[in-house]
């Protein structure tokens, strides 16, 4: 499980340090973001190692630099957070 973490830990780090530079996101791309914010947000995740919440944080950076620097570019993105919230 170990090396599924830091993996994970590296992938989520590269997407955010490149979020700011993309300019569109697909609509697979913007479900498979949400969908693995959803997982790791998830009690039983979240809770199952310290480092998981660094993962939200990520996440959420990934999100907010789609959304303030590519705003128009990911329409699909910005719909999927909306029809998903609570």
């Amino acid at each position: 499980a170990d090396h599924l973490n830091s993996m994970l830990n590296g992938v989520l780090t590269v997407i955010s340090n490149c979020s700011p530079y993309l300019t569109s996101l697909s609509l697979l791309s913007s479900v498979k973001l949400l969908n693995l914010f959803e997982l790791v947000t998830k009690p039983k995740f979240l809770y199952g190692s310290p480092q998981n919440p660094n993962y939200v944080v990520l996440m959420l950076d990934i999100f907010n630099n789609l959304i303030q620097y590519q705003y128009y570019g990911c329409p699909d993105l910005v719909y999927g957070i909306i029809r998903r919230s609570k």
